[in-house]
């Protein structure tokens, strides 16, 4: 008895252990096999003609700082990632919402899109002259014109750099490049080594437990 209930107890430990795992989700690594079903825009994306200088003004007119024009197409899997590693998460989308508009292009679409200059595309078209075919990809529009443009998926800590690289005006300033350098310095720190503290570097240290006794915890 003793035998089938332990058997039980790691039978049960296992699938819990696994159904945990699952639901674990990594906002680097993701399943990028073509979707089943089609991607649905959050409600919170402007409802737009697509005359973007019209879109542009309407956010700056509103107090923010641009407009963000969203590549993407509906079996896109690295489109749904983005949208739920990164504007599913509710920092980086108040954030979005604080600064900018947000409207949404089919690179396979066949709506009118009105560009800047007033030549006028289909979705498809504009997305080939932008070179934003390979989704997802975002621009960035200022005052100032095209500020950034980001192709392909990015993990949260690298589209959140983005959105502050344009709201805090750093592309006056140097390269999103040389930006996001410092932000991923910022974001690894202390991923390989100790974090430095007076407290505790004085030594010698003996780590290792397993030959002197301990008369105080190692942490």
């Amino acid at each position: 008895m003793t035998k089938y209930l332990l058997l039980a107890v790691i039978f049960s430990f296992n699938i819990y252990f696994e159904t945990t795992s699952a639901k674990e989700t990594d906002p680097i690594e993701f399943i990028d096999e073509p979707l089943e079903e089609g991607i649905i825009l959050p409600d919170w994306f402007k409802v737009s003609f697509l005359d973007l200088e019209e879109d542009l003004n309407e956010a700056l007119n509103d107090g923010k700082r641009g407009l963000i024009v969203y590549f993407g197409q509906k079996l896109c899997p690295y489109c749904k990632a983005h949208m739920e590693n990164n504007w599913g998460n509710k920092d980086i989308l108040a954030y979005t919402l604080k600064h900018f508009d947000v409207i949404a292009i089919d690179v396979r679409g066949q709506k009118q899109v009105t560009d800047f200059d007033g030549s006028e595309y289909t979705e498809k078209q504009y997305s080939v002259k932008a070179k934003t075919s390979f989704t997802p990809s975002v621009m960035f529009y200022t005052k100032e014109g095209l500020s950034l443009t980001l192709r392909g998926y990015r993990p949260p800590y690298q589209f959140q750099a983005a959105l502050e690289y344009v709201a805090d005006q750093h592309y006056k300033r140097e390269a999103f490049a040389d930006y996001l350098a410092r932000a991923e310095a910022a974001f690894s720190y202390g991923k390989e080594t100790l974090n430095d503290n007076a407290q505790f570097n004085r030594g010698p240290y003996i780590l290792d437990r397993s030959h002197f006794a301990a008369k105080r915890p190692l942490l």
